[in-house]
C-alpha cells in the first residue's frame, strides 16, 4: 500500500465512523435554524430597504435573498430524505474496506482528486464542459462531511474551475448551478441513496452526470440566454455590449427602452420615470418632487425654493406669504422674448 492509499484508508474509517454515528438515531436531528434566520434577516432589510426607497439596497438584499431560500430548501430537502432513508438504509452499511476502494477507484475516473483529511473533504475535477455549443469549463465536486449541525452528514459544492457565468448572473456558472448549488433534478433521490449508503464513486458519478446534461425545464438560466441578457421592459435579448443600466434600480433594458431624465441626463427604465404635472414633461422619480400644497409631483424648474409648484404659488393670498415676488426670481422656469439688435448700415 503506498502513501496515498494510506491517506485513502485513513479517510474511509473517518468516514466509516461519521457513517456509524449518523445511523444510530434521529434524536440529534435539528432543523436548519440558521438558514431560516437568515431568510429572515434578508427579508426585514429587503423590507426597510423598499420602504426607505433605497433600490440600490433593495436590489441586492434581493438577490442574496434567492440563494438563502435555495440554501434553505436543500438543506430541508436533506433532512427530510436522511429521515425518510435512515431506516432503509441502516442495514446497508458499507464497510470500511468499501470505502477505502471506492476512494481509490477516482484516481482512475477523475482528474485533480484531493484527499483533505484535515477538512474532512474529498474533491475531484470533471473535464471541461460544454453543452449546446456554450463552453462551461472545468467543475470540482468538493464533498464534506463534516456536521452542519442541521442533523445531515454530507455537504457539497460546484466550483467553476475557469468559471464562464451567464451574462445576466454571475453567480450561475452552470445552467443548474447557482452559488455552488447544484438543482439535482430528476438525480436527486439517486444521489441522495449513495451518500446515506456512502457509496462515494457513485456520487460523485451521478453529479458529474447531472453536470454533463442539460434540462432547460429546471435550468437558472437557459442556454439560448446565456450570452446576453433580457431586457428587464420588453424581455429582449440583448448582448453584453447592448443593454443600458438603470441609474436607479440597476436593471437591464434595451436601447428602445431606454429614457433620459431632462434633468440630471442620466439614463433609467421606464419603472423609475414619472411625469412633471406642471410641464408634462418626463423625469426621473429622483427629480421630481412633490409640491408642498397640492402634493402633484413637479420637476426642479416648476417649483421653488420653497417646495411650492408654479400654481400653487400664484394661489397664495398676498404678497407677503410669497417670498419671492421680485421678477425672474420665483424659482419657476422663465420663457425667454428673443432680442434682436438694431440694423446697423
Amino acid at each position: 500500500m503506498d502513501q496515498r492509499e494510506q491517506v485513502a484508508w485513513k479517510m474511509a474509517l473517518q468516514i466509516h465512523e461519521q457513517l456509524r454515528n449518523s445511523y444510530s438515531s434521529l434524536g440529534n436531528l435539528q432543523l436548519p435554524e440558521s438558514g431560516w434566520h437568515q431568510v429572515e434577516k434578508l427579508l426585514r432589510q429587503t423590507r426597510a430597504a423598499e420602504n426607505n426607497g433605497w433600490l440600490l439596497a433593495g436590489d441586492r438584499c434581493r438577490q442574496q435573498f434567492v440563494p438563502a431560500l435555495q440554501e434553505m430548501k436543500r438543506e430541508l430537502s436533506l433532512l427530510e430524505s436522511q429521515i425518510t432513508t435512515t431506516n432503509r438504509y441502516r442495514h446497508e452499511r458499507i464497510s470500511a474496506i468499501d470505502l477505502w476502494k471506492d476512494i481509490v477507484a477516482l484516481d482512475a475516473e477523475f482528474d485533480g482528486v484531493i484527499l483533505d483529511l484535515q477538512n474532512r473533504a474529498l474533491s475531484v475535477t470533471t473535464e471541461p464542459i460544454e453543452l449546446e455549443g456554450v463552453y462551461l469549463g472545468t467543475f470540482q465536486i468538493e464533498l464534506s462531511w463534516k456536521d452542519s449541525g442541521c442533523g445531515h452528514l454530507w455537504r457539497y459544492h460546484i466550483i467553476a474551475g475557469d468559471p464562464h457565468p451567464a451574462a445576466s448572473n454571475e453567480d450561475v456558472t452552470h445552467p443548474h448551478v447557482q452559488s455552488e448549488s447544484l438543482c439535482e433534478g430528476d438525480g436527486t433521490e439517486s444521489i441522495n441513496a449513495a451518500l446515506q449508503t456512502g457509496r462515494l464513486l457513485d456520487f460523485f458519478t451521478l453529479v458529474n452526470c447531472v453536470l454533463r446534461n442539460y434540462n432547460s425545464a429546471s435550468a437558472y438560466i437557459e442556454l439560448e440566454d446565456w450570452e446576453g441578457s433580457t431586457c428587464s421592459e420588453c424581455g429582449v435579448l440583448m448582448n453584453s455590449d447592448e443593454y443600458f443600466i438603470c441609474a436607479g434600480c440597476s436593471t437591464h433594458f434595451c436601447e428602445d427602452c431606454r429614457s433620459l431624465c431632462l434633468d440630471c441626463e442620466e439614463s433609467f427604465c421606464l419603472s423609475c420615470m414619472g411625469i412633471c404635472q406642471r410641464c408634462e414633461e418626463y423625469y426621473c422619480r429622483y427629480c421630481l418632487r412633490s409640491c408642498r400644497d397640492c402634493q402633484e409631483d413637479a420637476c426642479s424648474g416648476c417649483r421653488n425654493k420653497q417646495e411650492r409648484c408654479q400654481k400653487c404659488y400664484e394661489r397664495l393670498p398676498n404678497d407677503k406669504d410669497k417670498t419671492e415676488t421680485a421678477a425672474g426670481q420665483t424659482g419657476f422656469k422663465q420663457t425667454e422674448t428673443a432680442v434682436h439688435p438694431d440694423r446697423v448700415g
